[in-house]
């Protein structure tokens, strides 16, 4: 990225990228003509400026996203630059909230404006998000976004019609082939009438200049097929969630690498371990890790079964990756975003509960020996897997870890639970937890404040109703936002009735976790903690944003002691470990 700083009549040239691209600037630099030093600083002219842009091929800062209609952050612009010194795919790492929206849209247009693209730009992100983009695109700029679905969603009825008819025709055709000839014809003109009409819908989605798809529509080989022969630029948003290298999203992603200009954008690169970084770069840049299972044995960390557990080699793995990503810190964004200040509240379970739960973790102590005893006979843990004894046990394990947080939460949801097993660990005690919430509720409410809450159980949410309507009346509004809901239900809900409507609660589930943005909202209650780093980044995303209306945002996360709450936080943080050294490089010697 190049930066230049005026003082009187001439510019201060200076640079931002990684050591290769800084030595190519050196040696432009030694090349441009309308230079002076003076001191110990190199001073351009006008002239100067242009000169050495054009010899790195790299746009002046202040002119990045000069030609949108809404022009992005400083940090933005930096973002944009540095990806644009890199040649091919990167990866951007940025807070949630800090608009990775307009930097998509900025970069696409910088690409489009130095002439290196001239076909139409791909947007990639999670479902519920797609109508949420398609907007942004037409609000951040003169583009025109189009919404690409499948073939068959297109043509829901193509298939039905088509079938009917060429019955018609093989019915006609076996009474009498001859006579039945000009009705065979008719039909067949019909069939194809209906198939130039399905084309026309299907390909009428291409005619823009960025189009906005979910990942799961990359499973649609007409789909595909148009990709490949129209797009040169693909923006992949939350491209974490391609984190399995085996699943069907990753490898429809990978089928894309060959894309001139592949971009990848997330809050979290690793999840779970190093693999996740693998299945991004396979990717963005293929030729990086060869082969899985040579990266596997040099940066995964393994227990005695076979398991990953961590990682190893950490710097060089950052040290591989570091020339191929674009980062900015919380620290680095924070003039734009609002302050996040997580308060952590404490509450004791009674006496019953304790002991209960006391007795769930134990049985899950129990189960996990039986299992590691198990494996330990069969020698491999792929094997010991297969085992219908070992699948038993770890839908046993899960079952009661479940029944541990559901305990904490609030006992009505053992008792709706389908399990009957759940029934026998209600100890008929009232929920704390639910108390804790309440009480934090109160001064919001009263502060004619909006306030988030997310719990992981959709079977929540109408426990969570019930006791905020009983103590509120009818100070409140809710609004609700879960997977079993559609996209279009869940846009209503969220961004007319909430963000900007009259209802002040919003409670949601980890379906809604991600892309979201809740500017209006400066409260956040986490009723139990996230299943993972990468969920409670994006939980509290929603409301650090860049087009925050306020100045503070608070995240308020509910603990009870002794409970499951605090073995879920310490899976989560031990997550967090993995954003520091690998994708950070801290802590690394």
């Amino acid at each position: 990225m190049l930066i230049y700083k005026k003082k009187a009549n001439a510019y201060i040239p200076a640079f931002i990228g990684n050591d290769i691209e800084f030595n190519r600037y050196l040696k432009c630099l030694s090349e441009t003509e309308h230079k002076d030093l003076v001191g110990s600083e190199w001073m351009l002219t006008a002239s100067g400026v242009d000169e050495l842009s054009n010899k790195m091929n790299l746009p002046i800062l202040s002119t990045i996203g000069d030609s949108l209609k809404l022009h992005p952050y400083e940090y933005q612009k930096e973002a944009v630059s540095e990806a644009l010194s890199v040649n091919g795919g990167c990866l951007f790492s940025l807070p949630c909230g800090s608009g990775k929206t307009p930097l998509g849209i900025c970069l696409f247009d910088e690409l489009r404006k130095s002439n290196k693209i001239h076909k139409k730009g791909l947007i990639i992100v999670k479902a519920t998000i797609k109508l949420q983009w398609s907007g942004e695109i037409e609000k951040f700029s003169n583009y025109k976004a189009s919404v690409v679905e499948s073939y068959a969603s297109c043509n829901v009825s193509r298939n039905t019609k088509v079938r009917a008819l060429k019955r018609q025709q093989e019915k006609l055709i076996k009474e009498d082939a001859i006579m039945n000839i000009d009705k065979v014809s008719e039909l067949q003109e019909q069939i194809d009438d209906i198939i130039a009409k399905s084309d026309a819908v299907f390909n009428k989605q291409f005619d823009a200049d960025l189009l906005v798809l979910n990942y799961e529509t990359l499973s649609d080989k007409a789909v595909m097929d148009k990709i490949k022969s129209c797009v040169d630029f693909i923006y992949a948003d939350e491209i974490h969630v391609i984190k399995s290298p085996t699943a069907k999203r990753s490898k429809n992603l990978s089928e894309l690498s060959g894309v001139k200009y592949t971009y990848g954008a997330t809050a979290t690169p690793i999840q779970k371990n190093p693999i996740d970084i693998y299945s991004i770069f396979r990717f963005l840049r293929p030729e990086l890790f060869p082969k899985l299972n040579e990266f596997k044995s040099y940066y995964v960390k393994y227990n005695s079964y076979g398991l990953p557990v961590g990682s190893r080699n950490e710097k060089k793995l950052h040290d591989i990756i570091r020339p191929y990503m674009v980062i900015k810190t919380p620290e680095e964004v924070a003039q734009e975003l609002p302050e996040l200040y997580v308060i952590t509240e404490h509450f004791a379970m009674n006496k019953k509960q304790d002991d209960m739960t006391a007795q769930l973790l134990d049985e899950i102590k129990q189960l996990k020996d039986q299992e590691e005893k198990i494996i330990s006979k069969v020698g491999s843990v792929e094997q010991a897997r297969q085992l219908e004894s070992v699948q038993q046990i770890d839908a046993q394990i899960m079952a009661c870890q479940t029944f541990a947080q559901e305990l904490v939460d609030s006992e009505e949801l053992l008792k709706v639970s389908e399990s009957k097993m759940a029934k026998k660990y209600i100890t008929g005690s009232t929920s704390n937890k639910l108390s804790t919430m309440l009480d934090i509720m109160d001064s919001i409410i009263e502060a004619n404040e909006k306030v988030c809450i997310f719990s992981k159980y959709r079977k929540m949410q109408p426990i969570l109703e019930n006791a905020i309507k009983e103590r509120f009346k009818d100070n409140v509004e809710l609004a609700f936002v879960n997977g079993t809901m559609t996209k279009d239900q869940q846009y209503f809900e969220w961004h007319d009735r909430f963000t900007n409507g009259t209802a002040n609660v919003l409670i949601m589930s980890d379906a809604a976790a991600e892309g979201l943005s809740l500017g209006t909202c400066g409260y956040l209650i986490e009723y139990e903690p996230a299943d993972s780093y990468l969920i409670q980044t994006q939980r509290r995303g929603r409301i650090q944003r860049a087009d925050s209306t306020h100045r503070t945002v608070y995240i308020y996360q509910l603990i009870g002691i002794n409970s499951y709450d605090e073995i879920a936080l310490r899976i989560v943080n031990k997550k967090e470990q993995f954003m520091k050294t690998i994708v950070k490089g801290e802590d690394l010697g």
